[in-house]
């Protein structure tokens, strides 16, 4: 069975030659069985995009190197924890003193 050791394996090959896949898949929460590994997303873009047939051979192919045996992947949405932006929630206001701390007191804010 794939520990959650060797999720962190797999996500640190796959930061070495396909960065945008590995930015995907480090959002999953991996549910880790003997031969198969499914990553759970709670944002439907994450899962579609793990799903394309050509980012599943990758994952394959380097859980394959790391682990030293084949296994499965799969993705799935976890629906327990997708949340819809609500349309009547308020934007989040613009924290200027978070900002100012990050950046420095020469940010400028455009009101327009």
């Amino acid at each position: 069975t794939p520990t959650a050791g060797d999720w962190q394996d797999i996500l640190t090959k796959l930061k070495g030659s396909h960065n945008t896949l590995y930015g995907i898949a480090r959002m999953a929460n991996p549910v880790l069985s003997p031969g198969n590994i499914v990553l759970e997303f709670s944002f439907p873009f994450h899962q579609k995009r793990v799903s394309d047939a050509r980012y599943i051979q990758i994952l394959s192919d380097t859980a394959h190197e790391v682990l030293g045996y084949p296994v499965s992947i799969k993705a799935k949405l976890n629906k327990s924890k997708t949340k819809p932006m609500s349309e009547d929630a308020p934007a989040e206001p613009t924290n200027l003193g978070k900002i100012t701390e990050i950046f420095g007191d020469n940010v400028m804010v455009d009101n327009e």
